[in-house]
């Protein structure tokens, strides 16, 4: 079995013969292969739900002592996961009632759960505040003082469910989807991912629909220009003259037209 991620990392269990032989986070842009039984998912929640047909692979979730963060547990039909280390005696018995400490499966808020301080997030991760959803915009651990509407545009965007226009709107700072249309600076851009909360022309996470397009620096892998790509860049016209082309105009790869 080959374990793929995409934009963002993944959860990861490998049992052998029903044991646990480890877990762990696979990271954005790896992959693993493995000839083992192999539980992943990149939602937390998809993720514990996955693993409960085989919770019995797992310790029982004692009733006293340390735990420590990322251990998995079974607890009655479920697995729960420390979130955070701490006593058991200290906070009582239901998981459940303790968000910040546990990660707890919950089918009916699987997709969008409440904001929570202390939690690992990832662009792209949907949580409610104050009756307002909002979607992070690049990975971070939440904290008391980080709210979404505190980090509204460097952490978190407000997410706007409401249908797309027939024609591209005048670019706004919330989160676009793949494929969405706006316009900036006289141009239309084309969004090249989800959970897109940037701005067209400062990121390689759009692309100008112009012909020929404005040069933006690529965004990681996201916005490579590719061999026979133009754009405009300094006053010129440039053709690349290789793939995955990260470099600007005029430093390497590009040839004038």
């Amino acid at each position: 079995m080959r374990i793929k991620t995409t934009a963002r990392p993944r959860l990861y269990t490998l049992l052998h013969d029903g044991e646990v032989v480890t877990s762990g986070v696979l990271h954005a842009g790896d992959y693993m292969a493995t000839s083992l039984d192999a539980v992943h998912a990149e939602d937390e929640g998809e993720y514990l739900a996955s693993l409960a047909p085989v919770r019995a692979a797992f310790p029982p979730l004692p009733d006293s002592g340390r735990v420590e963060a990322n251990v998995i547990y079974q607890h009655g039909d479920q697995v729960v996961m420390v979130r955070q280390p701490h006593d058991r005696g200290v906070y009582g018995d239901d998981p459940s009632s303790y968000p910040t400490l546990w990660l707890v499966y919950r089918e009916d808020a699987a997709d969008v759960l409440p904001w929570i301080a202390g939690e690992q997030v990832w662009r792209g991760t949907r949580r409610v505040y104050d009756d307002v959803t909002y979607e992070a915009v690049q990975d971070h651990v939440t904290q008391s003082d980080w709210t979404p509407p505190a980090t509204l545009l460097t952490l978190w965007s407000v997410v706007d469910d409401e249908e797309p226009p027939d024609e591209p709107q005048p670019w706004a700072p919330k989160v676009y989807a793949l494929d969405d249309l706006a316009t900036h600076l006289g141009r239309v851009w084309l969004s090249l991912m989800n959970g897109n909360g940037y701005e067209p022309s400062k990121a390689g996470t759009w692309r100008d629909q112009s012909d020929p397009p404005m040069w933006v620096a690529p965004s990681g892998a996201i916005g490579v220009w590719n061999e026979g790509d133009v754009a405009t860049h300094g006053g010129q016209t440039w053709r690349s003259e290789i793939d995955n082309n990260v470099w600007a105009p005029g430093e390497y790869g590009w040839a004038a037209i």
